[in-house]
């Protein structure tokens, strides 16, 4: 099933959506998350607890739609929500659902102490076909739920102390596979990425680089040593705002907490320079790179996709190039973005260097960045957000859907 299907503009018969996501196959694994203890939260609450249900689903719909995957389907209800799975059957989706409801109790516990006793409930089994098709017929589900799963960021920053930290897979196409990983801050308010590192021109972006940079350095180091003492491997990525290294005294909280880096370790962590203007002198990024150079061999840099001189970035030899887009890049923009990319993709393979894009897009636009050139991708709607830093492992190119037409 395409991406396109799925965004018809009269949306899909969710009963014709969930037939052609079973493939042929009779029966589909769905997972409920309902709140527990319905009757005692309501007598809580009263009048208004209409208005606390529909607070606590929204923020609960972003969160569970960051978390499964972009094959599966999401329906809100009443008191919860009904996530069909797609791939994922048996033992497989029950602990599925049960990690999410984890993740999904402790986040409203651990962030909004008054909310302990609005909690949800897990519960996984398995459903014919037509039985769930009945059931949901006659609703229309005009997209995905990944598609709304990042609303606009609430106003006001928040504390770098309080933001979260996660880890974003990214996607090498050539070897398909999630060889890599993104610490990624994110806002416990909307599980959403901190706005600030991919252009955005959000004027509530995080306002405190510096210390969010230091928090991101030491989540890295933390979850890299862990990750390799379990016996696994996979590229670590960290970034770096432009704006701290053109500090003097930034500098030198970042070169501490770095000072303190596992040395053996060192060929699997790259720094992303992140929020490097279109045309940005280029003496200026040398020097940030060989101070950066003199504690961590790998740098690699997040150019805006307007930059018009990708050639003079490849001579400072970063281990790759790449396109951090906003969220709010226009739709009308998107041709122009993608020639762009092609065209840089051109130029950095002539000197064998890798071209990432990283953003919130779906698998058709996916599948035109890889048809561009691109080798690296990652995009929390297809590839969600993890909790834990998770090692190298296969992701066929096959699960984008079949192929698109590559046009703009």
């Amino acid at each position: 099933m395409t991406t396109e299907e799925l965004e018809a503009p009269n949306g899909l018969n969710l009963a014709e959506r969930i037939r052609r996501l079973a493939s042929g196959r009779a029966t589909l694994d769905v997972a409920q998350f309902q709140f527990i203890g319905l009757t005692g939260i309501r007598a809580r609450y009263g009048d208004g607890w209409l208005v606390k249900r529909d607070r606590v689903q929204s923020v609960a719909r972003r969160f569970i739609a960051t978390r499964i995957n972009p094959e599966d389907v999401m329906v809100p209800g009443a008191d919860g929500f009904l996530v069909v799975f797609g791939q994922r059957t048996g033992l497989t989706a029950d602990a599925a659902a049960q990690h999410i409801s984890k993740e999904l109790n402790e986040f409203f516990v651990g962030t909004n102490p008054d909310d302990i006793d609005v909690r949800f409930e897990a519960r996984r089994k398995t459903m014919s076909v037509e039985d769930l098709a009945s059931a949901f017929g006659d609703l229309i589900f005009a997209t995905d739920a990944a598609e709304d799963a990042f609303p606009d960021h609430p106003s006001g920053p928040l504390a770098p102390a309080r933001m979260e930290m996660a880890f974003k897979p990214a996607w090498d196409a050539r070897r398909e596979a999630l060889t890599t990983w993104i610490v990624t801050p994110i806002d416990p308010r909307t599980g959403r990425r901190v706005s600030g590192y991919h252009f955005e021109t959000d004027l509530d972006a995080v306002r405190h680089y510096a210390e969010l940079d230091e928090l991101q350095l030491r989540a890295s180091e933390d979850a890299i040593r862990g990750l390799f003492a379990s016996g696994h491997k996979a590229l670590v990525t960290t970034a770096l705002h432009i704006s701290s290294l053109q500090n003097a005294n930034t500098l030198v909280r970042l070169f501490s907490v770095i000072s303190g880096f596992k040395k053996d370790l060192a060929r699997y962590r790259i720094i992303r320079i992140a929020g490097i203007e279109a045309g940005f002198p280029r003496i200026y990024l040398e020097d940030i790179c060989r101070m950066l150079r003199l504690r961590v061999p790998n740098i690699a840099f997040g150019l805006d996709w307007r930059e018009p001189d990708v050639a003079s970035a490849l001579r400072l030899q970063p281990v790759g190039i790449g396109f951090p887009l906003p969220s709010d890049l226009a739709s009308g923009s998107r041709a122009e973005m993608l020639a762009r990319i092609r065209n840089a993709a051109e130029v950095c393979h002539q000197h064998h260097t890798p071209v990432f894009v990283d953003g919130d897009f779906g698998p058709d636009l996916a599948q035109r960045f890889v048809a561009a050139g691109v080798d690296v991708l990652a995009s929390p709607k297809i590839w969600p957000l993890a909790r834990e830093l998770g090692g190298a492992e296969k992701w066929p190119a096959a699960k984008l859907g079949p192929a698109q037409d590559s046009a703009a």
